[in-house]
């Protein structure tokens, strides 16, 4: 499902396909017994998130949706963006499976809702965005490099 730089993309669809359901399920449900899904909202929503990124993996890393369409085309760049999309994916999707696992401590020990749902979470999500940033760069010179 690569539908490029301007098109949709499988997180597009995913967000989508996911709000979509948690709406349906939520007025089948109705307000008195949907707390549940207020409680878990944080780990059904990253948790979903983890699982279209490692999935991604086997086809196309989501991440590569997200690069410039110039980026890594040519022919001995293709197997580094690949490589550096799977490196990028991988981390998002440990990213999100964190913050899932997070979301359920806070959800299971309130006690700990100020570190688990806000510090960590937040201090992850911008390491990965720094990396996300980073990396490509690194991998491409990289690449370069090793060609010669």
């Amino acid at each position: 499902m690569s539908a490029g730089f301007a098109g949709v993309r499988l997180l597009d669809v995913v967000t989508v396909v996911f709000f979509s359901g948690v709406t349906i399920v939520g007025l089948i449900l109705g307000s008195a017994d949907r707390d549940w899904m207020d409680t878990y909202a944080t780990t059904l929503s990253s948790g979903v998130l983890a699982a279209m990124a490692l999935v991604s993996l086997a086809f196309e890393p989501f991440t590569a949706q997200y690069a410039p369409p110039e980026a890594g085309r040519q022919e001995w760049e293709e197997t580094a963006f690949r490589r550096t999309n799977q490196v990028l994916t991988l981390m998002w999707a440990l990213v999100f499976a964190l913050i899932a696992v997070l979301g359920y401590v806070a959800a299971t020990s309130p006690s700990t809702v100020h570190w688990t749902k806000a510090v960590i979470p937040v201090v992850v999500i911008v390491g990965a965005i720094g990396m996300t940033q980073i990396y490509p760069g690194r991998a491409r010179a990289k690449a370069r490099d090793t060609r010669g």
